[in-house]
């Protein structure tokens, strides 16, 4: 909250965080029917970021209009813990140690080898 004078009269600014604003312009097209265009140049968004808002917000309600990271949830070509705890023990600290000598006893192991494209 900021306290700002204007003209001699004392003028609270309250800030608003992420999802409050989503939700006000939500509100000004759902309840007071303002274009999506003029929502989105006066919060200075894209008007493809209203109509998400929208969407997210009819699926959801205010639980959608959480900000969420961009983050992945996981990595879908990165090898299991269990693979690569065998490499690292079929490697034994040698480093002249490469795939090619590696591939073989990973197949046979019942882990599943992946060839490289």
């Amino acid at each position: 909250m900021v306290v700002a004078e204007l003209e001699g009269v004392a003028v609270v600014l309250v800030e608003l965080g992420v999802m409050e604003q989503r939700y006000a312009a939500v509100l000004e097209v759902l309840r007071d029917g303002a274009s999506v265009t003029e929502v989105g140049r006066r919060y200075g968004v894209a008007r493809q970021s209203v109509h998400r808002w929208l969407r997210l917000y009819a699926g959801r309600g205010l639980a959608g209009l959480v900000d969420q990271p961009s983050k992945p949830d996981g990595c879908p070509h990165q090898m299991s813990p269990q693979v690569e705890a065998l490499i690292v023990e079929l490697r034994g600290g040698a480093s002249a140690v490469g795939s090619s000598d590696v591939v073989v006893p990973v197949g046979g192991s019942g882990c599943e080898a992946v060839a490289r494209s």
